[in-house]
């Protein structure tokens, strides 16, 4: 087992000791009703909000999470919390780094087993707040809706030296949950045009 997946169960008991010290708020969460409608929906996220949305936790939810180091140590956390992490990212420099695959397996799980997705929407790499077509791709081909959500911290730290300005949530403070209204593909809309709408719709959140 490598150092670093050691590290990652490590750092996902104290931060699970961590979240025991939060409270948390949830405004208009549609989550219920979708599972009831369609069975389950795909949750969409800023870069920006991974560590919020992680410690808000979505059980029985899968979410894709990077095949590197920083994987490893994001991918004990999310168990802990009840999300099943598919392990993959995107191609870079010609190089297949199990994207594709981790997106089919999401996609049959979302489809076969109404298994919730979880989507970083400019990640993992940015530009920051632009949603790239993953997201939308899923949407499309599952015929789930697509739910924006923003997990802020009522008092936080933010890393603005790291290319999306990550937030943390501080020890002890409110997570304010927000749920956008539900986004259905169009017929015959494009990839782009429902990537446009994701990020307006997380755009007028909180």
């Amino acid at each position: 087992m490598r150092a670093s997946v050691l590290l990652g169960w490590l750092l996902a008991f104290v931060v699970s000791l961590f979240r025991l010290t939060l409270r948390r708020r949830f405004h208009q969460d549609p989550r219920d009703s979708l599972r009831q409608s369609y069975g389950a929906y795909i949750l969409a996220f800023w870069h920006e909000d991974l560590i919020g949305c992680t410690l808000n936790g979505e059980r029985g939810a899968t979410a894709m999470v990077s095949a590197s180091v920083d994987g490893d140590l994001l991918a004990p956390l999310l168990r802990l919390g009840g999300t099943t992490p598919v392990r993959g990212s995107s191609s870079k420099g010609g190089l297949d780094k199990g994207g594709g695959r981790a997106f089919v397996t999401m996609l049959r799980r979302l489809k076969r087993d109404n298994q919730s997705a979880c989507f970083a929407v400019d990640g993992p790499r940015g530009p920051r707040r632009v949603v790239q077509k993953g997201v939308a791709l899923m949407a499309q081909k599952s015929g789930k809706p697509i739910v924006p959500y923003r997990v802020i911290g009522s008092s936080e730290w933010v890393l603005s030296r790291t290319w999306d300005q990550m937030r943390i949530p501080r020890p002890f403070s409110r997570l304010d949950v927000y749920y956008g209204t539900p986004i259905l593909p169009k017929e015959g809309e494009t990839v782009a045009a429902l990537c446009e709408r994701v990020a307006a719709a997380l755009g007028e959140l909180a």
